[in-house]
C-alpha cells in the first residue's frame, strides 16, 4: 500500500472539497444575484436568472421557479424541482414567445412523456430521451384534430 505524505493528502482533500464548486464557475453554469448556480446548456450574452427556491452547496435545490432573461427581455420561466442546479422530475417551461413544455425532465433536459404547445394551440405529445424526441407522438392541430406524427412534422405545419 502506498503511503501519502501529509502535504499531498491535504492538497488532495482541498481539491476534493472544491470540485463541486468549480463547476459553478464554468460557462455552462449561471449564478443568480445570491450566488446560486443553475445549469446553462446554451450560454447567451447578457443573460441573467432569478431563482425563487433554496440553494444548497451553491446550487439551486428543490422546488422553485427559475426565470431567464436575455438582454433584459424575458426568455423563459421554468417551474419544477432542481437537484444540484439541474431540473429533474415533472415541471414546465413557458417561453417568452408563448410556447411551452410540460412534462418530465432529467438533468435539465426534456425526458419522458411531455407536451409541447404552441401559442396557436397546436400540441405535440410524445416521448423524449435527454432532450431528443423518440418515436412518433400525437399531434393536435389548432382545430383539435389529432393524428400520429413526429416532432419534425409538428414544426413543419
Amino acid at each position: 500500500m502506498m503511503k501519502i505524505s501529509g502535504t499531498l493528502f491535504k492538497t488532495l482533500l482541498i481539491l476534493a472539497l472544491t470540485i463541486p464548486f468549480a463547476h459553478a464557475a464554468d460557462d455552462t453554469w449561471l449564478k443568480d444575484k445570491n450566488g446560486c448556480a443553475v445549469f446553462n446548456p446554451d450560454p447567451q450574452p447578457s443573460e441573467s436568472i432569478v431563482w425563487s427556491g433554496k440553494c444548497k452547496d451553491g446550487y439551486a435545490e428543490g422546488a422553485g421557479t427559475l426565470t431567464w432573461t436575455v438582454g433584459g427581455e424575458l426568455d423563459s420561466t421554468s417551474t419544477g424541482t432542481w437537484k444540484r442546479g439541474k431540473m429533474v422530475g415533472k415541471g414546465s417551461i413557458v417561453y417568452g414567445n408563448g410556447e411551452r413544455y410540460d412534462g418530465g425532465f432529467l438533468n435539465d433536459y426534456w425526458h419522458g412523456t411531455g407536451i409541447y404547445t404552441m401559442p396557436d394551440g397546436r400540441r405535440y405529445e410524445g416521448n423524449f430521451v435527454e432532450g431528443d424526441p423518440k418515436g412518433d407522438g400525437i399531434i393536435t392541430d389548432s382545430n383539435g384534430k389529432k393524428h400520429p406524427g413526429s416532432l419534425d412534422e409538428f414544426f413543419d405545419q
